[in-house]
C-alpha cells in the first residue's frame, strides 16, 4: 500500500504541459448531470481533485472514482489504477476503429477497450450530439460492469452503458456547463429586458421625468433570424396602472409610415431598442400619482412578438 501511494505521489507531481485534449475537456468547476434511463436516478460527473494535470473524477462515466489524464499534444487519454500503481491507457481518439487496448479498472472493468466506432450521433437531453467515439468494454462481471463510453469532442462524456442486474442500463447527459458552455444549449430568440430602476421618488413640484428602458432579442438558434415590421415603427412602450389600465406610451404622439421593413439577427448577435416614456399624468407638477404601475416594451413585429414588463413603484418626496 505504501508503494502504491508513493508511486501515485511520484506520478502526479511529475512536470506536465497544459492539457489541450478535445475528448476530455473539463477544468475545474466543469460538471455533467446524467439520468439512467431505466430507474430515473441521477449522477454526475465531476473532477473533485487535481494535481498538475491528472484530474480526479468522482466518477467517470461509470468507472468510478479515479485519475484521468488528456495527453497535451494528442487524443490519448490515460487512467491511473490504484490497483496496479502504473497509469494505463484508456485510449488513443486518433487510432482507427477497431484498435484495441487492456485495461484494469475494478471491480468489474478488467478487459479489452476497443474504439467500437466513430463519427456516431446521438440525441440525449442535453441536446444532440454528433461525431461522437464509442469506447466499447469487455467487462469481467456477468452482472455488472461499463459496457460502452460515446465522448464528443469538446464536450467529453455524453453517454454510457453498463450491467446491473436488470440488464443493461444508458445515462444519457441531460444538463452541464463544461468549457464556459451551458448544455443543453439556448436555441431560438431569447429576449432580455433592463431597467434602470423599478422605484422612484419625485419632488411634488416636478420636473416631469422620463423612464429609459431596453429591450434585446439575442439569437442562439444557430442560423440567422428575420424580424419583419409592417411599418417604421420598431417598438413601443406602454405605462399602465395597478389595474392594467392604459396610462401613456411612448409612440402616443409619433407618426409612423406604413413601410414594410426587416432586421436580420446574425448568428449569436442580438437586436436591442432602446427608449423612454414620459412619466406624465394627473399628479403633481404633472406627473403621474403615486401607486404601482407596470412599464410594458414590446418589439412592433409582424412575425416575432417578444415584451419584458418592469414594475414601477410611484412614490413622492415630502
Amino acid at each position: 500500500m505504501r508503494q502504491t501511494l508513493i508511486a501515485m505521489t511520484l506520478l502526479l507531481c511529475a512536470p506536465t504541459m497544459a492539457a489541450a485534449a478535445t475528448h476530455v475537456p473539463y477544468e475545474k468547476g466543469d460538471f455533467a448531470e446524467f439520468e439512467n434511463s431505466r430507474f430515473r436516478s441521477k449522477t454526475t460527473i465531476q473532477t473533485d481533485g487535481e494535481s498538475g494535470n491528472w484530474k480526479h473524477y468522482k466518477n467517470f462515466g461509470g468507472l468510478g472514482k479515479i485519475w484521468v489524464w488528456a495527453h497535451p499534444n494528442a487524443e490519448r487519454v490515460y487512467v491511473y489504477s490504484q490497483d496496479k500503481g502504473t497509469h494505463q491507457l484508456l485510449a488513443d481518439f486518433n487510432a482507427q476503429v477497431g484498435s484495441t487496448n487492456r485495461i484494469d479498472v475494478g471491480p468489474c472493468n478488467y478487459g479489452d477497450v476497443v474504439i467500437g466506432a466513430k463519427n456516431v450521433v446521438i440525441v440525449t437531453p442535453a441536446g444532440k450530439m454528433d461525431n461522437c467515439v464509442r469506447l466499447d468494454f469487455r467487462t469481467s462481471c456477468s452482472d455488472a460492469g461499463v459496457t460502452s463510453i460515446f465522448f464528443k469532442p469538446g464536450v467529453g462524456i455524453v453517454r454510457y452503458t453498463e450491467l446491473n442486474i436488470t440488464g443493461l442500463v444508458t445515462w444519457d447527459m441531460t444538463k452541464g456547463s463544461i468549457s464556459g458552455v451551458e448544455y443543453p444549449k439556448p436555441t431560438g430568440l431569447t429576449v432580455i429586458g433592463s431597467s434602470p430602476y423599478s422605484e422612484i421618488f419625485f419632488n411634488q413640484n416636478g420636473p416631469v421625468n422620463r423612464m429609459t428602458v431596453s429591450i434585446e432579442m439575442k439569437n442562439d438558434s444557430g442560423r440567422p433570424e428575420v424580424v419583419n415590421f409592417n411599418s417604421t415603427k420598431r417598438f413601443d412602450i406602454v405605462l399602465k396602472d395597478s389595474k392594467g389600465n392604459f396610462v401613456t406610451s411612448h409612440g402616443a404622439t409619433i407618426r409612423y409610415a406604413a413601410f414594410l421593413g426587416s432586421e436580420t439577427i446574425g448568428v449569436g448577435k442580438s437586436l436591442k431598442y432602446t427608449g423612454s416614456i414620459l412619466l406624465n399624468g394627473s399628479g403633481p407638477g404633472g406627473q403621474i400619482l403615486a401607486g404601482d404601475y407596470t412599464v410594458e416594451m414590446y418589439i412592433d413585429s409582424s412575425n416575432r412578438k417578444a415584451t419584458v414588463i418592469f414594475p414601477l413603484t410611484v412614490k413622492y418626496n415630502p
